[in-house]
């Protein structure tokens, strides 16, 4: 920052110092905001983010300069990071319940999940596992077996796009009801987006893949970093 007075360098390493203690804190709360945001808890969200980084260092740092050192502006940033923890858990508690606290995960019975190492024999072993669960939870047998074929020609095409490479999968089934399941699909190969279906065909198995994409009602990709995460959803 070109600090060269001695003065301001005794300041400024003091605020670094002062700010420093709450960064775990604030590290906690941009975590849950964001996971508030996606789990549709915007109230929290928003007012989070409005008090530690607006109206609670207002306060507090305002009250503590009063006291005539200007590291109460350091010293009220701080605090504002965990008031504003405080205040947040406590609003989710009277707004939430205290009952699951502080993710609020659904009833995780209906939520089937395969991790696998994709190869020929691993995804016929994945669509064993998810016919299991689904024909347990009453699945109809049309939904079931669009859901057998999503599998196996989504994991293979996988492959087929990432020849001598070690890919890894994550089958995610969720059981809204027997006739709504939504599939998940991640992968660590090449990006691609698997729900498109005017993709370039380069073989059989991607020539096939647009009828694949018609079994769904709806269909999505996300791409994270280095990673596919593709999201389908089959109805009656």
């Amino acid at each position: 920052f070109d600090i060269d007075n001695p003065e301001l360098v005794k300041f400024c390493v003091r605020a670094v110092r002062i700010i420093s203690l709450s960064f775990t804190v604030s590290s906690v709360l941009y975590l849950f905001e964001t996971y508030y945001t996606i789990t549709n808890k915007n109230i929290i969200s928003v007012l989070s983010s409005f008090l530690r980084n607006l109206i609670l260092p207002v306060i507090i740092a305002s009250a503590l300069i009063l006291t005539g050192n200007i590291s109460g502006v350091w010293a009220g940033i701080s605090y504002a990071q965990i008031f504003a923890l405080m205040i947040c858990a406590e609003l989710l508690k009277i707004l939430y319940n205290e009952d699951g606290f502080p993710l609020y995960l659904d009833d995780e019975k209906n939520v089937a999940d395969f991790d696998v190492k994709l190869s020929p024999e691993n995804i016929l072993k994945v669509q064993g596992q998810a016919e299991k669960f689904l024909g347990d939870n009453g699945v109809s047998g049309k939904i079931l077996n669009r859901i057998m074929f999503a599998i196996e020609e989504i994991g293979m095409l996988m492959l087929e796009n990432n020849p001598g490479k070690k890919i890894l999968a994550e089958y995610t089934l969720i059981l809204h009801n027997k006739d709504d399941v939504h599939i998940i699909v991640r992968d660590n190969g090449k990006i691609f987006n698997f729900t498109d279906a005017d993709n370039k065909i380069t073989s059989f198995r991607s020539f096939i893949m647009p009828l694949v994409m018609n079994l769904f009602n709806h269909r999505k990709n996300f791409t994270a970093t280095g990673l596919n995460r593709n999201v389908f959803q089959v109805r009656e």
